[in-house]
């Protein structure tokens, strides 16, 4: 579902739509649903609620799969980043020989790349979580209206 138009008509008899691109508008906050989620039960078909809602379900599988991903990264670099600072810390490899001056060097940028990379996977791991949780708020709020509606 890329856009949901709700048709609705206004407090004066008014014919008024809203239209939201559903990529950027949701998920949504609690006090936006509260506007949006009557409106939608309230004038759109059963299978557009359907398709919004499955929209719904649909990116928070998406969210997980990301953070799934993105945890894989995060724990690599990690680990990486930690062999690197050993190597560095020593100035021996892990089998005992002494590490070059041109590694050394080597070692202390890839540190930063390391770093980089799982600050970069951490906050992606970050985010995926919070909208998998503002995902399922929106599922959880919008089967509420639709069972205040009796849909």
């Amino acid at each position: 579902m890329e856009k949901l138009r709700i048709d609705y008509r206004n407090e004066s008899g008014g014919e008024c739509f809203m239209e939201l691109n559903c990529a950027v508008f949701f998920p949504c906050t609690k006090r936006d649903a509260k506007i949006v989620f009557p409106l939608a039960v309230k004038n759109c078909t059963s299978e557009t609620i359907h398709e919004l809602k499955q929209h719904f379900v649909n990116a928070k599988e998406l969210c997980e799969e990301a953070l799934k991903t993105y945890s894989k990264k995060h724990a690599e670099s990690s680990q990486k980043a930690s062999e690197t600072l050993e190597l560095i810390a020593t100035g021996k490899h892990p089998s005992g020989v002494k590490v070059t001056a041109e590694e050394l060097s080597t070692a202390r940028n890839d540190l930063m790349w390391q770093k980089a990379q799982s600050r970069e996977s951490l906050d992606e791991v970050k985010r995926n979580r919070r909208l998998i949780s503002k995902y399922a708020e929106n599922i959880e709020l919008l089967e509420q209206y639709l069972a205040k509606q009796g849909v």
